[in-house]
């Protein structure tokens, strides 16, 4: 018959065997988990190539558009108001009757 201390090895052997699986499975996640990070810093890296690329191509578009109007040709005659024809009123006068009598123009300026 085994005796408890037989049992109680035969545990402890089973519990550092678990034991030496969970550790490894720690460590593996531990490189997959540096992986990962390494690949995130890789990717925040490269979009913020891009985003640079893409703001000194802005800021070059947006200095040749001040450059160029900069160098718009004067206009020829300088601008002049315009002032509107004078507005003419139509209105017509009627007698007690209601009856239209005439046709009354008037200039407004």
């Amino acid at each position: 018959m085994t005796t408890l201390r037989d049992h109680l090895e035969s545990l402890r052997a089973q519990v550092e065997l678990v034991e030496a699986g969970e550790m490894s499975l720690i460590q593996e996640l531990g490189r997959a988990l540096a992986r990962a990070d390494d690949a995130l810093l890789d990717e925040v890296r490269r979009l913020a190539s891009v985003h640079e690329h893409r703001r000194r191509l802005l800021v070059s578009e947006l200095t040749s558009l001040a450059v160029r109007l900069g160098q718009l040709p004067a206009p020829l005659e300088p601008a002049s108001s315009i002032e509107p024809p004078p507005m003419e009123h139509r209105y017509a006068t009627r007698d007690a009757d209601g009856n239209v009598q005439r046709l009354v123009r008037t200039g407004i300026n």
